[in-house]
């Protein structure tokens, strides 16, 4: 009839969904900003950072950051706006109008089943392809001679364990001084060179490191037959198999398996005691986790529902809220970590935790509706 306004609860469920969607942007970017940061400080040396693979190792890490981050941004989002809902009344004036508690998980649901989705393909299927690309630059630094990827005081191993090489300053672009380099050769000597400074070279299609003013020293395989010769300048021919190519790797972690190999694999991890706890600590990373993005905003819903602000007590700020979300998220994650170093036993309590945090907020939600009738 004119004149009368009609209450229209899907206008209002959509309106909500819209609303939660800037916090759960914010969120993402204020948690996955640091996480990539300190991951990049931590695999890379600070002379790498200005080289193009850091472009590369960001490629690496920002999948496996985004599938960890974003169940708790999302539980984030959806918490901080129904609390700043409730805050302004706005949830009262909804039950004011019949809307019903089950109806608020409308929205919810709205926004969170389709970022769950988000998650797996994150960590089933983008993430496993893309952290390559961090391992193989990590792996690239450690075993690639080029000034510009070594860190001075620091021990690398290098050649399959056949290299030492420990420096303690730059002295230019291409140039290390105060060098220490042990090389052991296939008969089982061990060579030992201490020089003032040393660069590297391609001569010939092979990778040299060139020393400048030092001594060698040679041991047999037995330790003895010790000789020592000082030089002005020495090369020594190294890299992958006497070449200039960069080395590759021979190794794959199960977290650079895509999800139909990781499941193939299954039965031998579990078989070995030694790879159990890592294959299911992925598992629970890889398929429990995403499930979070829906668990997480159904345990805000009720944590926003449950508060009773009785007569006296201040209204509390919605960021408070939002920190039991946090605490159960670094709980889990923490848990699922820890799998590896503690026993597969573990697992399955992550597991559990994870199912009690999606069952019990909706047993909850439904006891208030009934209340509520």
């Amino acid at each position: 009839m004119p004149g009368i306004v009609v209450f229209r609860p899907v206008i209002v469920q959509r309106y909500m969904a819209r609303q939660m969607l800037a916090p759960i942007i914010a969120s993402v970017a204020v948690l996955c900003g640091p996480v990539i940061l300190i991951a990049l400080l931590n695999h890379l040396p600070g002379t790498a950072l200005r080289t193009s693979l850091a472009w590369i190792a960001i490629q690496g890490i920002v999948p496996t950051a985004l599938s960890l981050s974003l169940p708790l941004a999302v539980g984030l989002g959806i918490t901080w706006s129904l609390a700043h809902l409730r805050a302004d009344n706005g949830l009262h004036a909804m039950f004011a109008m019949r809307v019903s508690v089950l109806a608020l998980c409308r929205p919810l649901l709205l926004v969170a089943l389709p970022l769950v989705a988000v998650g797996y393909l994150l960590s089933s299927v983008i993430a496993p392809r893309s952290v390559t690309q961090i391992q193989d630059v990590m792996f690239l630094i450690r075993n690639n001679l080029s000034v510009v990827l070594f860190h001075p005081q620091t021990f690398y191993t290098l050649g399959d364990g056949r290299y030492t090489l420990f420096f303690d300053r730059k002295e230019g672009e291409e140039e290390i001084g105060g060098v220490i380099f042990q090389e052991t050769q296939k008969d089982g000597d061990t060579n030992l060179i201490v020089a003032r400074a040393a660069r590297f070279e391609s001569r010939n299609n092979e990778q040299h490191i060139v020393f400048a003013e030092g001594t060698l020293q040679s041991l047999g395989a037995d330790g003895l037959a010790a000789r020592t010769t000082q030089f002005q300048e020495m090369a020594r021919p190294f890299g992958q198999d006497g070449t200039a190519a960069a080395p590759k790797r021979a190794w794959r972690g199960l977290f650079e398996l895509d999800t139909p190999e990781f499941l193939a694999v299954r039965a031998a991890n579990l078989a070995s005691p030694r790879l159990r706890t890592a294959w299911m600590s992925e598992a629970v990373k890889r398929f429990g986790v995403p499930l979070l993005a829906l668990a997480h905003p159904l345990a805000g819903l009720v944590i926003v529902l449950g508060w009773r602000a009785g007569a006296g007590r201040r209204v509390l700020s919605p960021h408070l809220f939002c920190v039991p979300i946090v605490l159960l998220h670094l709980v889990i994650l923490f848990g699922a970590e820890s799998v590896t170093y503690f026993n597969a036993w573990m697992a399955w309590l992550v597991v559990a935790a994870i199912l009690m945090e999606l069952v019990l907020p909706l047993a909850l939600l439904v006891r208030m509706q009934r209340r509520a009738v």
